[in-house]
């Protein structure tokens, strides 16, 4: 049985309270796959000028509004941290199991990396491209780092075959029911710039330590870990450590 701390559970209901959502005003829009995403642009936006893009995953199970919120305060505290060259953009995964790869059910890596980020390319100018990724959202972080020019993993749930497999989460069930998982963060290239945020939810946290030992043991990687006794919500690790994912985007 998973224990779940009073602090979780009042962080969680914080992090959905109507009460303080952040304003930020973002751009929503829709593919013609049908994948939902969201924009942020910095104030004062001026399409003659170049940018910086952060992409934004989103955990597991997550409904459309999470992925706003979490979207919208992320513009905040760039604002609040004088950050104005860079855009964001935030995919929803309407499964809400992809794991942000592919899969039997959904190709959702292709959706989003494949086409959506060129697609945003042709749309602004950009220059260098980052992601970020909260619970499942960091395993996706955490799989296609390698094409960013830094990675920032809030907390991931950093799964393999086995993990997924003996505890039988819905990313079985719904995404990969003929296929065996074979891309997870232990295998391929892993990202050359990270950053590690670890949480106290259990399965996170024994994942992080696991993940921080695999990135340690890679050559030419930079990488640094943060473990922490936060709950597992982006808003907590957003407001804790975002200066530190700044200093990656800078």
């Amino acid at each position: 049985m998973v224990q779940v701390r009073f602090a979780d559970v009042f962080a969680i209901l914080a992090a959905v309270s109507p009460f303080g959502a952040p304003s930020v005003p973002v751009l929503e829009k829709t593919t013609e796959k049908g994948l939902d995403y969201a924009i942020y642009l910095p104030p004062n936006f001026n399409p003659t000028q170049s940018y910086n893009l952060l992409v934004h995953l989103h955990g597991a199970a997550s409904p459309y509004f999470f992925m706003l919120r979490e979207l919208r305060l992320t513009g905040e505290l760039l604002e609040q941290h004088s950050v104005d060259n860079l855009i964001v953009l935030a995919p929803h995964d309407a499964t809400k199991w992809s794991l942000w790869v592919n899969g039997d059910t959904i190709d959702m890596a292709t959706q989003v990396f494949d086409e959506l980020i060129p697609q945003i390319k042709r749309e602004y100018n950009i220059q260098k491209q980052f992601l970020q990724g909260f619970s499942m959202g960091g395993f996706g972080a955490a799989v296609h780092g390698h094409r960013f020019d830094s990675t920032v993993v809030w907390d991931g749930a950093l799964h393999d075959w086995e993990s997924l497999e003996n505890i039988n989460l819905p990313y079985i069930q719904h995404q990969f029911v003929r296929t065996n998982f074979t891309v997870h963060p232990y295998t391929g290239t892993p990202p050359a710039k990270s950053l590690l945020i670890g949480g106290s939810f259990p399965s996170t946290k024994a994942r992080s330590e696991k993940w921080n030992q695999y990135m340690q043991s890679q050559p030419a990687v930079e990488h640094e870990f943060i473990p922490t006794t936060l709950p597992h919500t982006y808003r907590s690790f957003a407001l804790e450590h975002f200066d530190k994912a700044v200093a990656l985007w800078n």
